[in-house]
């Protein structure tokens, strides 16, 4: 029926899934409420940085320029 090899890449696949969807539920969970979010983020940023946007999250940062 299935292989060895065949069960361990299909585990090895839902696995990396669900850490991901778990993981996008962490950030949005740790991330600022949907109105802080909803902020435009431009002119937000300090000098010598800009605005980083996750959608999925509904969030946004400031990072330095590199």
């Amino acid at each position: 029926m299935f292989s060895i090899r065949t069960a361990v890449l299909l585990i090895a696949f839902l696995s990396v899934f669900v850490l991901g969807g778990a993981g996008g539920y962490l950030i949005k969970g740790l991330s600022a409420s949907p109105a802080a979010a909803s902020q435009s983020a431009s002119g937000s940023c300090p000098a010598g940085s800009h605005a980083v946007v996750w959608y999925s999250a509904r969030s946004w940062t400031c990072v330095t320029d590199t």
